[in-house]
């Protein structure tokens, strides 16, 4: 899709080094790599490849889910007016 102009970002969630060439190979045609991972298992080439980085801490889990949550929640009914 890179190559292709298809994407313009990628984001991936990751810590294995093999995915190194991937990511160099879309950086060459120009698509900005976030890296999402945990420090407990990534490969510290991986983090020089990405071009930005976000550690997933349970903070971060804990701000999605709030923002899952709400996002599944019905919308409250519209507001009538009883002025005819």
């Amino acid at each position: 899709m890179s190559t292709n102009r298809q994407i313009d970002r990628a984001i991936l969630i990751a810590g294995d080094s093999d995915l190194v060439p991937a990511i160099e190979a879309a950086r060459d045609a120009g698509v900005v790599v976030t890296l999402y991972y945990s420090p407990k298992s990534v490969h510290n080439e991986l983090l020089q490849a990405s071009d930005e980085r976000v550690e997933i801490t349970h903070n971060l889990i804990n701000i999605n889910k709030v923002k899952a949550t709400m996002a599944a929640a019905p919308s409250p009914p519209p507001l009538t007016s009883s002025v005819p």
